[in-house]
């Protein structure tokens, strides 16, 4: 009898531990972004700007002139940020002391964010919902969501992979969405395209706005002549004078 009692308490010890052990399974199952330590490197804009085209077969008074005007002016209602990627996995206590760390900076997978909001409520991250979170985000901001350069009109695509952020999964071609250029050359956004880039929003798709750009492995960019693992454009407002800023996460893994 008093075997049977020692057993009973053991598999009930066990079974409790094994549910504790789920339990915290169940809490542990993933990270949120964190905030990564930024380092600034550089910055470029379009000399373009300010200086006349003269008409060298000009004629005098008395003709009437046909000609046509072709364009490339500066966007001063979007900005980019582009660049790479280094980190960790790691195995941390609440004090900073780890017990364990893995290298990632030869396999870069991942996320890059970028939100004006410094809390993100990384539990309830979703797809954007355009006629709340997005029109928001351009009253915010001074947009009209007519103009074809709006965040809507901008992200006019639902063409992306399947990826994850904190435990949750943003299914295929599921969210607003762009590809931004790769190669010197435009794309045509879809679930194979190089930087992709995707809106999302905490409280459901209908809170914070946060661009997210999937990460590339030391790819080829914008331009043809340098690699990066990811770039992103994020609006901006056109007054004159005011800057948005804007907070960085990254997520590790797919």
């Amino acid at each position: 009898m008093k075997r049977n009692i020692i057993a009973e308490k053991k598999q009930l010890g066990l079974a409790l531990l094994y549910c504790i052990i789920l339990s915290l399974g169940a809490f542990i199952a993933y990270s949120l972004p964190a905030a990564p330590g930024l380092t600034y490197i550089s910055n470029s804009t379009s000399s373009n700007s300010g200086i006349g085209e003269n008409i060298t077969n000009d004629l005098g008074g008395g003709y009437i002139m046909t000609i046509n005007l072709d364009v490339l002016q500066q966007n001063l209602g979007w900005k980019a940020y582009v660049g790479n990627v280094s980190g960790r996995f790691v195995l941390e206590d609440s004090d900073g002391y780890s017990i364990y760390e893995w290298d990632m900076s030869l396999n870069t997978e991942g996320k890059v964010f970028a939100s004006r909001n410094g809390t993100v409520d990384w539990t309830s991250i979703n797809c954007s919902n355009r006629s709340s979170s997005v029109d928001g985000e351009e009253t915010y901001l001074g947009i009209t969501g007519s103009d074809s350069d709006s965040i809507n009109s901008t992200f006019n695509y639902t063409a992306h992979k399947t990826f994850g952020v904190a435990g949750r999964s943003m299914n295929l071609d599921s969210c607003p969405s762009i590809a931004t250029f790769y190669n010197n050359s435009e794309q045509t956004p879809s679930a194979t395209a190089k930087f992709q880039e995707v809106l999302l929003s905490d409280n459901e798709g209908n809170g914070n706005l946060v661009y997210t750009s999937i990460m590339e492995a030391d790819e080829i960019a914008y331009r043809n002549d340098t690699t990066f693992d990811f770039q992103m454009i994020v609006a901006d407002s056109e007054s004159v004078g005011v800057i948005t800023n804007y907070y960085f996460y990254v997520e590790l893994g797919i």
